[in-house]
């Protein structure tokens, strides 16, 4: 009996395998999460009027540019500062201004950035004794200064709602809202483009104030061929229906033959809500938008070179989604947020979010928030090269100050913790205006105004470092030195062990049991490996003395 539980002993402990990994549903690469630098910094500062409407945006060599507008008691201005990659944030440069008795800066501030760091940025302002409302542009070339903003629309009609968009090569395209007073506001798009080194070009309308009435907000992309695509939604006067509609331009051309043709995408009597586009790396546009008969949100593609898609809805809701904003990785993988009522008193606001993997379905729709009766303000959205998702969002503590809420949903995992970036909330139960942006190394930077509780508002920044993830160690599994049928040495074998580096593993548990222990030992250790990753580590000493075990 002896002898057969020698054999049986002999012929486990010369496996050939020494090393079992086991994963529980990782990929191969740890998930990052961003780490937020809190508190934030303090930009600018103000009061009387103070400083508002902040907006961040990084370059491709991740040189970061701020703007706001400030208000001095007597002029206001729109400002800002940049920072060099790995460096220290610049004095303020004033790039506009207006008297407080002429006009003002009002709306939110648009960016777009060249490949080679060539800044374009947009703005809607009050002049000539508020009886204006005018779409100004000023520029930025790498390492340069801003230029002398120039007006892109008429005064005839009171703008707002200004974006803009611009290409790898630096062409640039912005498309705004004008209402027209004399047809009883009725709201119509306009679009202006500049070309690269170039001057802005006269607005043109692209959609017909005489048959509908447009509603912002607008949206406007740029895929990889210098294609521009905008979004709003309009009223159908003569259909009597609500209709989500896009319309394309190639770089150098015009927006379509005749004005007011855009492509319907939707309709609903009911209404159509914020609509949004993402585009990816190769080209592909994703619009969504939310309908009001039955509170869904739906989205469409369009491919490079090709024809919108028949609409699919994502989502179906108890109550209409508002302000939603989408954002794509670079590997084409589209995420969207957005708000929406959890009751219908509209006591309740929660923020959702769904995610569409390339080649792949959407998902579906997910708080990311927990439901705020004080609702939720300003959502933004971007997602990193790794395709991690952070969003970002203002809304109201249970006494009624402003605050800046940020989660992150890491690369195939689900919505995070959700982190206060204000640390101290704004006094004023308006509205925080919220911006935020990635650099190409995925760390973050946001953007938000408060005002504290002595009336002096402020433009913090908080930065976000996301760790690069370590990939996952690949076995290399090791065979015994000794077949099953051979015959061990007698001195001891070096134990046989995977490397892991104690920077990233914990030991978790050990488990171990023997036979005859004195002759015979072996272990089985637990350790991590990043997020998930368990190791088992089967530790043998292989000094077998038959005439013992007799």
């Amino acid at each position: 009996m002896h002898k057969k539980l020698f054999r049986s002993v002999k012929t486990i402990l010369t496996a050939s395998l020494v090393v079992i990994f086991c994963t529980f549903g990782i990929s191969s690469a740890t998930a990052a999460t961003a780490v937020w630098s809190l508190p934030g910094a303090v930009l600018a500062q103000g009061g009387f009027g103070g400083v508002y409407i902040p907006h961040v945006v990084f370059d491709s060599s991740g040189n970061a540019t701020a703007l706001w507008a400030s208000n001095d008691g007597s002029t206001v201005h729109i400002q800002s500062a940049t920072r060099p990659a790995g460096g220290s944030w610049s004095a303020p440069e004033t790039v506009f201004s207006v008297p407080n008795s002429d006009g003002g800066v009002f709306g939110s501030i648009s960016t777009g950035v060249s490949s080679s760091g060539n800044i374009e940025a947009v703005w809607t302002a009050f002049v000539n004794g508020y009886a204006n409302q005018l779409v100004y542009s000023s520029s930025k070339p790498f390492g340069g200064s801003w230029s002398t903003p120039v007006a892109l629309n008429y005064a005839i009609s009171p703008a707002s709602n200004a974006v803009i968009s611009v290409d790898a090569n630096g062409n640039a395209t912005a498309v705004w809202l004008v209402t027209n007073a004399t047809l009883g506001g009725r709201g119509q798009v306009q679009s202006s483009s500049k070309p690269a080194n170039g001057s802005w070009s006269l607005s043109v309308p692209l959609s017909d104030v005489m048959t509908s009435s447009a509603m912002a907000p607008i949206r406007i992309v740029t895929d990889s061929s210098g294609t521009s695509t905008a979004v709003w939604a309009q009223y159908n006067m003569l259909a009597t229906t609500t209709e989500a509609v896009v319309v394309s331009k190639s770089v150098n051309g015009s927006w379509g033959l005749l004005v007011g043709t855009p492509t319907v995408l939707d309709t609903d009597p009911s209404g159509i809500f914020a609509p949004a586009l993402a585009v990816s790396s190769n080209g592909k546009v994703t619009a969504l938008w939310s309908t009001g008969s039955v509170s869904t949100v739906r989205a469409a593609d369009l491919p490079l070179g090709g024809s919108w898609s028949s609409p699919v809805t994502v989502a179906t809701l108890a109550f209409n989604a508002f302000d939603t904003v989408t954002s794509v990785d670079p590997a084409g993988n589209v995420a969207a947020v957005w708000r929406t009522y959890t009751n219908n008193n509209g006591g309740g606001t929660v923020l959702q979010a769904v995610t569409r993997p390339v080649g792949g379905a959407w998902t579906a729709a997910v708080d990311v928030s927990s439901p705020n009766p004080n609702g939720i303000n300003d959502p933004q959205i971007v997602s990193d090269a790794l395709g991690n998702v952070t969003a970002l969002w203002s809304t109201s503590n249970l006494i009624g100050e402003g605050i800046v809420l940020t989660a992150t949903m890491p690369a195939g995992g689900s919505w995070g913790t959700v982190t206060d970036l204000t640390q101290t909330p704004s006094h004023t139960p308006v509205p925080v205006s919220t911006s935020i942006a990635v650099a190409p190394s995925g760390n973050l930077l946001a953007a938000f105004s408060i005002t504290d509780a002595q009336s002096i508002a402020y433009v913090i920044v908080v930065d976000a470092v996301v760790p690069t993830p370590a990939p996952t160690p690949t076995p290399t599994p090791t065979p015994s030195s000794a077949g099953a049928g051979s015959t061990p040495s007698a001195s001891a074998t070096p134990t046989q062990t995977t490397s892991v580096s104690a920077a990233s593993s914990t030991p978790l548990a050990y488990t171990g049991f023997s036979v005859n222990a004195p002759l015979i030992f072996f272990g089985v250790f637990a350790l991590t490996a990043g997020a998930g990753l368990v190791v088992f580590v089967l530790i043998r000493n292989r000094i077998l003395r038959k005439k013992q075990i007799d």
